[in-house]
């Protein structure tokens, strides 16, 4: 079983997309963590 990730990380991920940081890649690549698990946070907001 994978261990899920950080509250404090989902917010700092999802802060980062919203402030214009980058796209998924680049806060994937920032925070060491995949890119479908950045965007299926992000999404979620939507």
């Amino acid at each position: 079983m994978t261990k899920s990730y950080s509250n404090y990380l989902r917010q700092r991920g999802i802060e980062y997309l919203d402030e214009g940081g980058g796209g998924y890649i680049e806060a994937s690549h920032l925070f060491k963590i995949s890119v479908s698990a950045v965007g299926s946070w992000y999404r979620k907001l939507a």
